[in-house]
């Protein structure tokens, strides 16, 4: 062992959880409309 050696925790926000194709699609969906929200209000100014 080394003295700088650490457990890995896993990434902020991982959530290891089970997870449906269509739970999947659905989050990408809501994350891709907030990207588009964003360039809109970014457009207007």
């Amino acid at each position: 062992k080394l003295i700088y050696e650490r457990p890995d925790f896993p990434p902020e926000g991982y959530i290891d959880k089970p997870i449906t194709e269509e739970g999947l699609i659905l989050n990408i969906r809501k994350i891709l409309e907030v990207g588009h929200e964003k360039d809109a209000k970014v457009d207007k100014s």
